[in-house]
């Protein structure tokens, strides 16, 4: 009976150890993942602070007053 009981608790033991191994390679893989997606993101961040800190500020040169001479009034003259 002991042999039995020995072969049982073998063969469970075996599968228990595939079963840990199979779980490992899917967090494993899980992890990678999530490591590559947080890594795009971190690189998609870094690009768009650097964009919105050198790009030029292009509402300091505009001027409102400079179009204000290019219409007409209603009677054919320009202002």
């Amino acid at each position: 009976m002991d042999k039995v009981q020995d072969i049982v608790n073998e063969i469970t033991s075996g599968v228990k150890t595939q079963l840990a191994k199979d779980t490992r390679k899917k967090s494993n893989t899980m992890v990678r993942v999530l490591a590559v997606i947080g890594f795009i993101v971190v690189v998609a961040g870094a690009c768009y602070a650097l964009y919105r800190f050198l790009r030029p500020d292009e509402y300091e040169d505009y001027d409102d007053d400079v179009y204000d001479d290019d219409y007409e009034d209603e009677d054919g003259t320009v202002d």
